[in-house]
């Protein structure tokens, strides 16, 4: 019985972290006219939007891992957003299959340490990536988004947004689900 219950604490801290990460998130937001504008703004076919901003945050936050590790010497194994998976090639290149695992669905970048360089600049390049990634393109997004207007100032905020909040979500130290944060 106990260690059911350790069991599910286990699995619901995370769940009860991201929710108070998202509630800070979302009152923090709201202090901003910036954003409380954009709430009076949306508009339905904007909120069909966020599917494929959430993509592009991921897919973005995923690269980010990829390219840290790569400017340290690792070497491409993996890439998973979505239903959407490449693996590298022993041959070479890269091939494209689909991820049916959804406890990846949200993003795995995975890369090769080069064994003659020190392992943890490597590491570190790896983990780091990701949340600077998602932190230059939800600060760049948000700035760039005041030179504009309507629709188009709409779409950079809401990208900026939800990159920031993968970056704040990813940057909390925790496991969840067996895989642990950038954090």
């Amino acid at each position: 019985m106990r260690k059911r219950v350790r069991q599910l604490l286990n699995a619901a801290w995370p769940t009860l972290l991201g929710g108070f990460a998202g509630a800070a998130t979302v009152t923090l937001a709201l202090s901003f006219p910036m954003v409380r504008q954009l709430l009076k703004t949306l508009d339905l076919w904007h909120v069909f939007l966020l599917l494929p901003i959430g993509f592009l945050t991921i897919l973005i936050h995923e690269l980010g891992h990829l390219a840290g590790g790569m400017l340290r010497g690792t070497r491409f194994l993996l890439l998973v957003v979505g239903p959407f998976q490449w693996t590298a090639r022993a041959a070479g290149g890269v091939r494209f299959g689909w991820n049916f695992n959804p406890s990846i669905m949200g993003g795995l970048a995975a890369a090769t340490p080069a064994r003659d360089r020190p392992l943890q600049p490597q590491l570190m390049g790896l983990v780091v990536g990701g949340p600077l990634a998602s932190l230059l393109l939800g600060v760049g997004t948000v700035m760039i988004a005041s030179q504009f207007e309507n629709h188009v100032w709409v779409l950079l905020l809401l990208t900026g947004l939800m990159s920031l909040r993968g970056f704040l979500v990813t940057a909390i130290p925790c496991r969840s689900g067996g895989m642990q944060s950038d954090g």
